[in-house]
């Protein structure tokens, strides 16, 4: 049975990313979603296992956004992975980052860590992507 991811942030073109290359791996379902005020409904009708979840968002930002799904009684065993361009990849590197207990990933984040990263946390056996091309996810934040 495929493991269901839910990536949640506001740059569609990130989603987009995150979604095609998660879904390059047959252990994974992916699900897109651009409006973090509808994440505890959305998530709530796809049940996924692990929620990628940016942390810079205009309408609610990521840690709102992880409060109200963790405090839904369904859904507050869901891991939550933070991707954010406000750690760099070394500060995020050192000892696995955690916030608050949920792993944080800096943005840009090569696709191949990501894959790594979510194939650890939900104890899945990837195909080998260390000869992919490296496409990073950036924030929107830091675009023009």
């Amino acid at each position: 049975m495929k493991k269901k991811i839910l990536v949640i942030d506001n740059d569609p073109a990130s989603t987009r990313m995150v979604r095609l290359t998660l879904e390059r791996q047959p252990a994974f379902e992916v699900r897109e979603l651009n409006d973090p005020l509808a994440a505890v409904r959305t998530a709530l009708d796809f049940w996924p296992d692990l929620i990628l979840l940016d942390v810079e968002m205009p309408e609610m930002d990521g840690g709102e956004v992880a409060r109200h799904l963790q405090a839904d009684k369904t859904l507050n065993g869901v891991p939550i992975i933070f991707m954010t361009s406000l750690v760099t990849d070394e500060e995020s590197a050192k000892n696995s980052l955690y916030t608050n207990g949920l792993r944080v990933l800096a943005k840009p984040v090569t696709m191949s860590k990501l894959v790594r990263c979510v194939a650890e946390r939900l104890d899945v056996l990837c195909a080998d992507t260390r000869n992919e091309a490296t496409v990073s996810v950036t924030s929107s934040a830091n675009q023009p």
